[in-house]
């Protein structure tokens, strides 16, 4: 009997040793190969970015400037932050570079890169190595100055509970997260600083018929047909921002995958209209 026990027992640390190996084989790569990459856009941040806080508002200052906010709910202290990015060194390592953005609450501090197409830095590191997170990058059929109607910039979610490139929009689904915050920021080459307020997120499923047209559209026939295309975007939020979206707004919006609801199919969405 015992030896019998003593058999069991040995198959199973066999087994146990056999998939703790495959695990080191098939995950420690991955690990290694993230921890590398986050790295490396350190490196970006300490020698292409300069960020210094400015003085913060009161939290009656906050909840003046934010509908539905009040000055209970908003953040005091979180005031904005002075970035500064040095494009043109930026750009002699990267031509594609057309932006950087910055999310501070969201850890979304990330150069902005277009290619000839949009497959070019899904798994592309911005100095051009192989990359599993690969590089936040504006839409190919985008204007690179951000001037058409809708902007969109993809990035992967890494679903690993970092903020890796844009993981952390997800968080946009709760409201409390949003009223903290609400501003996409988005710096460009000529030195310009466009600050964008968030008015919706939305979560679909990309397969499905219109899906294109629903979320990604990038020109609008007139006022009015883009005024519809924002009803409709703030009807299907999943969180309600009470913002009003001036006619004639120039949008951005930020795409990454999200699992939630739809498995792999399930995209997200955080668009927000130029607010300065």
């Amino acid at each position: 009997m015992r030896s019998k026990v003593r058999a069991v027992v040995l198959i199973v640390t066999i087994l146990l040793a056999l998939a703790a190996a495959a695990w080191a084989v098939l995950c420690i790569p991955q690990l290694m190969e993230r921890q590398q990459e986050a790295a490396q856009y350190e490196d970006l941040l300490q020698e292409y970015v300069a960020v210094s806080s400015e003085d913060s508002p009161s939290s009656e200052e906050i909840a003046a400037d934010r509908p539905g906010v009040s000055s209970e709910a908003a953040p005091a202290g979180a005031g904005p932050q002075d970035i500064q990015v040095d494009f043109a060194a930026l750009t002699t390592q990267n031509a594609d570079t057309v932006a950087w953005l910055y999310l501070p609450g969201a850890g979304i501090n990330y150069p902005v890169v277009q290619a000839a197409d949009n497959d070019a830095y899904l798994r592309r590191s911005f100095t051009g190595e192989q990359s599993i997170a690969g590089t936040p990058f504006l839409d190919f059929a985008n204007s690179a100055d951000f001037s058409d109607g809708n902007s969109i910039v993809y990035g992967h979610n890494m679903f690993d509970g970092s903020t890796t490139m844009f993981s952390s929009l997800p968080r946009y689904t709760d409201a409390e997260f949003w009223q903290e915050n609400p501003d996409i920021r988005l710096l460009t080459p000529d030195g310009g600083e466009k600050v964008y307020r968030i008015f919706a997120v939305c979560q679909f499923d990309v397969t499905q018929s219109g899906a294109a047209a629903d979320y990604y559209r990038q020109d609008f026939r007139s006022v009015e047909h883009q005024a519809e295309y924002i009803q409709t975007l703030q009807s299907r939020s999943v969180i309600q921002t009470g913002e009003t979206v001036p006619a004639g707004s120039t949008l951005l919006t930020l795409s990454t995958c999200d699992r939630s609801l739809y498995g792999d199919n399930g995209r997200l969405v955080v668009i927000g209209y130029l607010a300065g």
